[in-house]
């Protein structure tokens, strides 16, 4: 944390200092020079009212926007100015104000689907041959304060791509479980053959809101847990589900189908969907047992993991002696940003957005239908459509 905000204030203060003191101080009235440094103060005062113990999305939320809106626009304008290239630098730092300023209005809800095939040779089941897993992660609900309509938007979004199965890896929240309440009637309505199956991630666990004692973040986890089961997901905590399909097409004598077989015992082929906890590495909780989630489940299988942190898929999940064809992850987000292709999130996660494969184990990563912040660009909101082939 500490290094974080070192890095805030370099970004913040640095670029300020050198165009105060090249271009305004000697050359513009002091309530100009005041609006100059006015976001940088403004953080300023917010940090230090978080500091001192009042953790607030409020805060979050302007530090970000003065960092992407003004920091490093001015940061861009500076680098061009010590090039003797001013008048570009002030025409490349309006274009990167202008663009930021769009991910804030328009770009957080910017809804694109995310097509991809996965092709798993002959470990997939015939019978599964064209599976189609919706995948949504990263809600962050509270982020939409009361706009239902966008929630709306993304339910209907996904019941149009008719798929088999629903998942949903984690992030519903952002702080509390009220704030699921404007909206769990609309959630309630997805939708599939095959039901909505949810897992739980980082911010599930409540440790970021004001009261983060350990009683209290089991209790706001438990409201999470019990509302998302209202909704009629069906949430995993270290549980595995298992999926049938008949192998052979069902017969036309009237035999009824009960749990993927006839009432004649027809033969199914199964799939089966493991749910771990949160698994992370610090500052991130880490209550995932995979270990636990696989009890019951036949070692050569055909299963699709969910797991929140893509960084588990190489830390434990490849090396696993359990064979996990496919893992499906959300929680980078991308950073919320992406430009040309190129996201921040490359820093820090080596597995950040999209399809990955090593050897016969596949992974995708959702870059997130919502965000902890109203801000995308680029990276725009995303829900993923998985079809599972040969």
């Amino acid at each position: 944390m500490f290094l974080g905000l070192i890095i805030i204030c370099v970004l913040l203060v640095v670029p300020d200092f050198y165009i105060w003191h090249a271009f305004l101080r000697d050359h513009c009235a002091w309530y100009g020079q005041l609006l100059h440094w006015l976001p940088t103060l403004s953080v300023a005062v917010a940090l230090a009212v978080s500091l001192l113990g009042t953790r607030s999305i409020f805060v979050l939320e302007l530090t970000i926007f003065v960092l992407l809106c003004f920091a490093l626009p001015k940061v861009a304008f500076s680098l061009l100015a010590l090039l003797r290239l001013p008048k570009v630098g002030l025409f490349i730092a309006l274009l990167l104000a202008a663009a930021m300023v769009y991910g804030y209005v328009g770009g957080w809800k910017h809804l694109v689907t995310k097509n991809v095939t996965v092709h798993l040779a002959d470990r997939l089941p015939a019978a599964f041959k064209g599976y189609r897993i919706a995948q949504i992660s990263d809600l962050h609900i509270g982020t939409f304060k009361n706009d239902t309509a966008h929630v709306r938007r993304i339910v209907e979004s996904v019941h149009a791509l008719h798929p088999d199965l629903i998942v949903f890896t984690g992030d519903l929240v952002n702080f509390s479980p009220d704030e699921i309440k404007p909206f769990q009637d609309i959630l309630s309505r997805l939708s599939a053959p095959d039901g909505v199956v949810a897992i739980l991630g980082n911010h599930d666990y409540c440790l970021y809101a004001p009261d983060h004692s350990p009683a209290a973040s089991r209790a706001n986890t438990e409201a999470v847990c019990r509302i998302e089961k209202e909704m009629g997901w069906h949430l995993l905590r270290n549980e595995n589900l298992a999926i049938s399909r008949p192998i052979n097409p069902p017969s036309t004598d009237g035999a009824a189908m009960i749990g993927g077989e006839t009432a004649q015992s027809a033969p199914a082929a199964l799939l089966y969907i493991i749910g771990v906890e949160n698994i992370s590495k610090p500052p991130f909780p880490s209550r995932g047992d995979l270990g636990k989630a696989l009890a019951g489940v036949p070692t050569e299988a055909f299963k699709i993991l969910l797991s929140h942190d893509p960084s588990h898929w190489r830390r434990e999940v490849i090396g696993h002696p359990s064979t996990i064809d496919l893992t499906l992850s959300g929680h980078t987000h991308a950073m919320q940003l992406s430009i040309l292709g190129l996201s921040p999130s490359r820093l820090f996660f080596k597995e950040w957005g999209g399809h990955y494969r090593e050897g016969s184990r596949h992974l995708f990563v959702c870059t997130g239908t919502g965000g902890n912040v109203p801000f995308r660009l680029g990276a725009w909101p995303q829900i993923s459509l998985i079809t599972l082939d040969h």
